[in-house]
C-alpha cells in the first residue's frame, strides 16, 4: 500500500527521526562518561575536582616533556 505525503510532511517526520537519534546518542554519551567517571573512582581514587581543574595544564605539560 502507498502513501502519499506532502514535502512538509517528510521533512517533519526526518526532523523528528533527526531528533530522536541524536536523544538517544546524547544519553548512550552520557552513560558512558558517568560509567568511566566512577571507574576512575573506584580504581584509583580520582578525585573529580582536581581532574577538571589541574588535568589539563598536565596534559599540556606532559606534551611539551615528552
Amino acid at each position: 500500500m502507498k502513501i502519499v505525503i506532502s514535502e512538509e510532511q517528510y521533512r517533519l517526520l526526518m526532523e523528528e527521526n533527526f531528533k530522536n537519534n541524536l536523544i538517544s546518542k546524547l544519553e548512550s554519551f552520557k552513560k558512558f562518561t558517568t560509567d568511566v567517571l566512577n571507574d576512575l573512582k573506584k580504581s584509583f581514587n580520582f578525585n573529580i575536582k582536581f581532574g577538571l581543574t589541574y588535568g589539563a595544564g598536565i596534559g599540556v605539560l606532559l606534551s611539551h616533556v615528552n
